[in-house]
C-alpha cells in the first residue's frame, strides 16, 4: 500500500471511529461550568495522608518429564523449586512532607536432576535479591525551600552447584555471582510543584451533580473530596476491597439522608476516574543536588567495578492556563566523573521537554510534547580516547477520545531524529557520523470488558 493510499485508509478510520463514537456513548461532554476560574486549583493543598502494607509471599513448585525412543529412555528430568518473597512499603505524604520507604526481598532454591544416556547432571541453584530504598521531602515552614535525600540499594547473590557424570568420570562445576549498587541523592529545591489531578476530578465531580440536578459542591467540599481522591493508591495497597472505601468516603461529605443518590447516579458520578483528564500539576519549582552511584558486578577476574558521581540541576514549571490548558516545562542536567578499573570518563546529559495538554471535552484530550535530549561523553582507558557527542530531538502527538463505560481510542503521531558523533585515537585516528530519522502513527483501542460497583 502506498503512502497515499496508507494517509486515506488512515483519515477515514479515524473519522469512522469519532462519528461512530457520538451515538454509543453514556452521556453528552458536560465539559466545565466556569473553565477559566482557577481559584480552587491554586488553593489547593496536599492532604495529610499515608499508608503500610507488608506482603509475603510462598512459591511451592515441580516439574519433570521423559523421552523415549525406539523404547529407549533418551531423556528424563525433574526440578524442584521453593521461593520465598516479601515486600513492604511505608508512605507518607503531606503539605509538610513526603517520604516513601520501602524494601523487597527473594530467596529461591531449585534442585534439578537431568539424565541422558550415559550422561547425567545434578545440583541445585540458590539465588538471592534484596532491594532497600527511600526518598524524603523536606519543606521549611511556610515558605518555598525543601530539602531532599533519597538512596537505594540492590543486593543479587546466585550460587550453581553442578556434578556431571560421563560413564565413570564424574566432575562438579560451581559458578558464583554477586552484585551490588548503591545510588544516594542529596539536594535542595526551590518552589513547588503540585500534582492537582485529584481537585480536576473533584471539580468533575461537581459538574456531574448539576447535570444530575443536584446542588453543585461548595468549594470546601471541593477540597475535601480532592484529599480522598488524592489517597487513592493508597486504598489499593492497604484494603481487599478498596472501591468500596474509597467511594464511602469520597461520596460522605455530599449524603443527604433525606434525598439519597440511586445506584445509577453513583454510578454516573463513579465515572469521573474513568475520564481521561490527565497528569494535571501547578507550579514553580528548582532542584539542585549531588548523586553518587557505585556499581559492582561479580566478585571474579571479569567483574566490573563503576562509580559515578556529580552534580544535578532539574527545573520544573507547570500553569494551568485553564481548567481545559496546561502547559509544562522541564529542564534537566547533570555531570558526572565515571571510572572503573577499564578506564575513566566525564559525562554531560542535558533534557528539555515541553509539553501542552488540551482536554477539549471531558471524553477528547490531546497531548503534544516536544523532548530534547543531549548526551556528551569524553572518555580514556590509557589505549583508547576520544568524544562521544549526541543529540535527540522527538515530537509526540496523542488524541484520545473515551466512550465512557466501553471503549478508549487514541490516535498518536510520532516523529524522531537522533544525531550521533564519535571521534576516537585507538590505533589511528577516525571520527564517525551518524543520524537516524523515525515516524510513526498508531490508533489504539481499549475495551472495557467488565465493571463491577461495590
Amino acid at each position: 500500500m502506498s503512502l497515499a493510499k496508507s494517509a486515506r485508509f488512515f483519515t477515514g478510520t479515524t473519522l469512522v471511529f469519532v462519528l461512530l463514537s457520538q451515538p454509543v456513548s453514556a452521556q453528552t461532554s458536560i465539559g466545565f461550568a466556569d473553565p477559566e476560574d482557577i481559584s480552587t486549583l491554586l488553593e489547593y493543598r496536599l492532604p495529610d495522608w499515608g499508608y503500610r502494607s507488608w506482603d509475603l509471599g510462598f512459591n511451592l513448585g515441580g516439574s519433570g518429564g521423559d523421552s523415549y525412543f525406539s523404547d529407549e529412555q533418551q531423556t528424563a528430568y525433574n526440578n524442584f523449586l521453593t521461593e520465598l518473597s516479601t515486600l513492604f512499603n511505608f508512605y507518607r505524604e503531606s503539605e509538610q512532607r513526603i517520604y516513601r520507604v520501602s524494601s523487597y526481598g527473594r530467596g529461591s532454591y531449585l534442585n534439578s536432576r537431568r539424565s541422558h544416556q550415559d550422561m547425567e547432571e545434578s545440583g541445585h541453584d540458590l539465588g538471592g535479591h534484596l532491594d532497600l530504598g527511600g526518598n524524603w521531602v523536606q519543606y521549611l515552614g511556610e515558605g518555598p525551600l525543601s530539602l531532599r535525600a533519597g538512596g537505594r540499594t540492590n543486593l543479587d547473590y546466585g550460587e550453581s552447584i553442578r556434578e556431571n557424570r560421563d560413564g565413570q568420570v564424574t566432575e562438579e562445576v560451581r559458578q558464583f555471582s554477586r552484585g551490588q549498587r548503591y545510588v544516594v541523592d542529596l539536594g535542595a529545591g526551590l518552589g513547588r510543584v503540585r500534582d492537582v489531578t485529584p481537585l480536576i476530578r473533584a471539580q468533575r465531580l461537581s459538574e456531574r451533580l448539576t447535570a444530575l440536578g443536584r446542588k453543585a459542591l461548595t468549594p470546601y467540599q471541593v477540597q475535601k473530596i480532592a484529599h480522598v481522591l488524592a489517597s487513592e493508591y493508597g486504598y489499593r495497597g492497604v484494603y481487599d476491597r478498596p472501591e468500596k472505601d474509597f467511594w464511602r468516603d469520597v461520596l460522605q461529605p455530599m449524603l443527604n439522608p433525606d434525598n439519597p443518590l440511586s445506584p445509577y447516579e453513583i454510578y454516573y458520578l463513579r465515572e469521573i476516574m474513568e475520564e481521561d483528564v490527565g497528569p494535571r500539576r501547578e507550579g514553580v519549582e528548582l532542584q539542585a543536588g549531588f548523586f553518587y552511584r557505585d556499581f559492582d558486578n561479580n566478585y571474579d577476574p571479569n567483574g566490573t567495578h563503576d562509580i559515578e558521581r556529580g552534580p544535578a540541576l532539574v527545573f520544573l514549571w507547570a500553569k494551568n492556563l485553564s481548567l481545559d490548558h496546561q502547559v509544562s516545562l522541564g529542564v534537566d542536567g547533570d555531570y558526572s566523573w565515571s571510572s572503573s578499573q577499564r578506564y575513566g570518563a566525564n559525562i554531560a546529559n542535558a533534557g528539555l521537554n515541553l509539553a501542552y495538554l488540551w482536554t477539549i471535552a471531558d471524553r477528547y484530550r490531546w497531548d503534544t510534547d516536544l523532548t530534547l535530549d543531549a548526551y556528551y561523553r569524553e572518555f580514556d582507558d590509557g589505549r583508547d580516547s576520544g568524544i562521544q557527542r549526541s543529540l535527540s530531538t522527538r515530537l509526540d502527538s496523542e488524541f484520545t477520545i473515551f466512550i465512557e463505560d466501553t471503549i478508549s481510542m487514541n490516535f498518536r503521531v510520532r516523529g524522531s531524529n537522533l544525531q550521533e558523533n564519535v571521534s576516537s585515537s585507538f590505533d589511528a585516528y577516525y571520527e564517525r557520523y551518524s543520524r537516524r530519522w523515525n515516524w510513526s502513527y498508531g490508533i489504539g483501542l481499549t475495551y472495557l470488558l467488565d465493571g463491577v460497583l461495590y
